[in-house]
């Protein structure tokens, strides 16, 4: 039976789906990751490889599938993409997989996925952030997502580096004293400041160990913690900031807004400061929550594309 393949990996772990030309979803399963950030160009060979496999094993053979879409972190940034692309068809023609393969970025099947291949936009803000949006005419704008060295603002990473810089200045007088002070001490075990700056200066903390801070910022914020508010107003400015250029380069002051990510859908004070703030910018926008998710993107998107190329067997 003929079948389409439909890929989400925006970190460490790959969704993968195969469905009918129709597109419905007939098996569901994770490989690893096949972008960079996440993985050495071999493990994405490898992970991308396993995927095949898999599919295979499960009863899908590889001359079956016709179709492939695959929305990969890392895509949307010519030097990655100019090195991960050609590496992911090369892997595919390996496999045994001659057909059409639609390579994109992961925040276009997260819209497709939201919005249920309806045009609009998506805000993503879990542990990196990212807005991107497609109009009608096609037009498409992305702001934000260039890495948590300088961007992600709004994120669970962002969240949790501002935690650490407030928690940090309350321990010596420059801030206002704050609950997170103590979420950050067990979370790492810290006995007083001397630790804490062990700690800040060792470069000890993972990316994840700062994301996970975020999840105190809520209950901090359920004591009326003003440092804590303050951290969620701040956040919610940056998740505008990413929103706004799309908005208005792609005329979509009365479209659809998707939002996603843990910040955004898990924590109450930061999900209910930003609809409120931008239902004050736009209050014809309207802001939902996800429909489907990325991997329910890439099979709509593969089944539009089936379409245009009038498939016929």
């Amino acid at each position: 039976m003929d079948y389409i393949m439909g890929m989400s990996c925006a970190d460490s772990v790959t969704h993968v789906n195969i469905a009918t030309i129709t597109g419905v979803v007939m098996q569901t399963f994770t490989v690893g990751a096949i972008n960079l950030f996440c993985a050495s160009e071999d493990e994405v060979a490898h992970n991308l490889a396993e995927a095949f496999v898999t599919a295979q094993l499960a009863g899908y053979p590889v001359k079956s599938c016709i179709q492939v879409c695959a929305g990969v972190a890392g895509l949307q940034g010519q030097e990655t993409s100019v090195r991960l692309d050609p590496a992911l068809r090369g892997v595919m023609r390996r496999c045994g997989y001659t057909g059409d393969a639609l390579l994109i970025g992961d925040e276009q099947i997260a819209l497709a996925g939201a919005l249920e291949g309806k045009k609009g936009a998506i805000l993503l803000s879990g542990n990196a952030s990212a807005c991107f949006g497609q109009n009608a005419l096609g037009v498409q704008h992305r702001t934000g997502g260039l890495g948590q060295l300088a961007d992600d603002d709004g994120s669970a990473y962002a969240i949790g580096r501002e935690i650490l810089r407030v928690v940090a200045r309350a321990s010596d007088g420059r801030g206002r004293l704050t609950h997170l002070t103590s979420h950050v001490y067990r979370k790492f075990s810290l006995a007083g400041r001397a630790d804490l700056g062990r700690l800040l200066r060792s470069g000890t903390p993972t990316s994840d160990d700062i994301c996970d801070l975020a999840d105190s910022l809520s209950l901090a914020c359920q004591v009326r913690d003003r440092v804590a508010l303050d951290i969620v107003q701040r956040t919610v400015a940056q998740l505008i900031d990413l929103v706004e250029p799309v908005v208005k380069k792609l005329a979509m002051q009365k479209g659809t807004l998707a939002v996603a990510g843990q910040v955004l859908l898990n924590d109450a004070f930061v999900g209910v400061a930003f609809k409120k703030r931008i239902s004050e910018l736009y209050p014809e926008l309207q802001c939902v929550p996800p429909r489907r998710d990325g991997a329910a993107g890439a099979v709509l998107l593969a089944k539009e594309r089936l379409a245009l190329r009038g498939f016929a067997r």
